[in-house]
């Protein structure tokens, strides 16, 4: 394996984490890589721990914006790569020494056009949940085996749209770029990159470390920044049941998930303003055929005992239960 990795790495503000993130991506034993930092106007050090990584290393390429978002960074890297694969990784996170050897080992043995693999999370330092390192398994499907699982909750393991934790053919982005101006740019254009792909290979090797850091992207306060993130699974959601009309119900099951999830996120807030928005979540949750997705084996437990919860105790309920599982999380 001799071909070239680009790994492109947006960067805001993340000072306290950047040199774990990119001492990770220096000590890959697979070496021949490209490496793009893109800093979008950071306003504390993180410029000049950029500037000091790229003196030490010829590989690392070095691009600044004027804060323009996540997604303007990731497209500014992807405009300039040349690499034959493109690994994101995030500058919270970090990679395990093996990431780009074993991912990159995957593609070329079944000839996917993108690689997904586990990720583990932890919490500012802390570990959320100890996932045992296996040995590696592949399962490759196609674009419609990949969505069909996307909607199955149930079954072990990450499986999801995030950019993070993926290699990518780089064929892939000819003519896809992320959609600028959203918090949660990826649902919007996975449809496409799996679609380009045709065929996805999925390991339960666990390679890439992710950080739920207080005040990041996902982990932030609710604001309406995150209603992107339902927009972009809802254009997900027509393409995918358009062109395959027999998923349809499982990725009714992703639906009801997604809103889920979404509305887990707005009782965590304690801002009066989003009281209308909770209570019209809590409709377009249960105006789903619950008690289909509650019979569903499909579906996955918490996800079945929020709409209990929904259900039986209704929003207050639902809304200290939210709280309760988020503090016990962050002690874990």
């Amino acid at each position: 394996m001799n071909e070239l990795v680009s790994i492109i790495v947006p960067i805001y503000n993340a000072a306290a984490s950047l040199e774990r993130c990119l001492n990770s991506i220096l000590s890959q034993t697979y070496e021949h890589l490209e490496i793009i930092l893109v800093d979008d106007g950071s306003s504390d050090n993180s410029l000049q721990i950029e500037q000091d990584f790229k003196k030490s290393d010829q590989r690392i390429r070095l691009l600044k914006q004027a804060n323009s978002g996540q997604s303007r960074a990731r497209n500014q890297a992807l405009n300039v790569s040349t690499g034959s694969y493109i690994v994101f990784v995030d500058s919270d996170d970090y990679i395990a020494s093996d990431y780009i050897k074993q991912m990159l080992f995957i593609a070329t043995k079944t000839k996917a056009g993108m690689v997904a693999c586990q990720y583990q999370e932890f919490f500012d330092g802390k570990r959320l949940f100890l996932k045992r390192q296996h040995h590696f398994r592949v399962k490759t499907l196609s674009a419609k085996g990949f969505f069909k699982r996307l909607g199955n909750n149930s079954l072990p393991g990450n499986i999801d749209v995030s950019a993070h934790s993926k290699l990518y053919a780089s064929y892939l982005f000819t003519d896809v770029r992320f959609p600028e101006n959203k918090t949660f740019e990826e649902p919007f254009i996975f449809f496409n990159l799996v679609e380009k792909a045709s065929k996805v290979a999925f390991t339960d090797y666990t390679g890439y470390f992710y950080n739920r850091r207080v005040g990041s992207t996902v982990n932030a306060k609710f604001s309406l920044k995150r209603l992107d993130y339902v927009d972009g699974e809802k254009v997900m959601y027509q393409k995918i049941t358009h062109k395959y009309p027999d998923l349809i119900n499982t990725m009714n099951l992703r639906k009801t998930h997604v809103l889920l999830n979404n509305l887990g996120h707005i009782a965590l807030s304690s801002d009066k303003q989003f009281k209308s928005l909770e209570i019209e979540y809590k409709h377009k949750v249960l105006k789903q055929n619950v008690f289909v997705f509650l019979g569903n084996p499909s579906s996955n437990l918490k996800d079945k005992l929020g709409i209990v919860i929904l259900i039986f105790g209704g929003l207050p309920t639902f809304q200290f239960v939210s709280r309760t599982f988020k503090k016990i999380q962050s002690k874990l």
